[in-house]
C-alpha cells in the first residue's frame, strides 16, 4: 500500500512539475507576444508618422503652388482692369485705337 501511495505521489509531483513547466512556457510565450506586439505597434506608429510627414510636405508644396497660381491670376486680373480703365479713359476722351479702323483721332 505504501508503495502504491509513493507511486501516486511521484506521479502527482511529475504532473505538477509538468504543469509548472507548461505554465512557465505559456508565460514566456505571452511575454514574447506582448513584446512583439509592442514592437509592431511602435513600427506602425513610426510608419504612420512618416506617411503623415510626407503628406504634410506634399500639402505644403501644393498650397505654395496654389498661392503662386492665385497671385498670378490676380496680377493678370489687375493688369486687365488697369488696361480696361485706360481704354475707357481713352474712349471717353474720344481717342480710338482700332488697328483695323482707318479713322484717325481728332486733332
Amino acid at each position: 500500500m505504501k508503495r502504491h501511495h509513493d507511486i501516486e505521489s511521484a506521479k502527482r509531483q511529475r504532473d505538477n512539475l509538468e504543469v509548472r513547466r507548461q505554465q512557465q512556457e505559456l508565460a514566456s510565450c505571452r511575454k514574447l507576444l506582448q513584446r512583439e506586439s509592442a514592437e509592431r505597434a511602435e513600427a506602425e506608429a513610426t510608419w504612420a508618422r512618416t506617411i503623415e510627414e510626407q503628406v504634410q510636405q506634399r500639402v505644403s508644396v501644393l498650397e505654395k503652388d496654389f498661392a503662386l497660381r492665385i497671385a498670378k491670376i490676380r496680377k493678370k486680373v489687375a493688369e486687365r482692369a488697369e488696361y480696361n480703365h485706360l481704354l475707357d479713359e481713352l474712349l471717353a476722351a474720344g481717342i480710338c485705337f482700332m488697328p483695323t479702323s482707318p479713322k484717325r483721332a481728332p486733332v
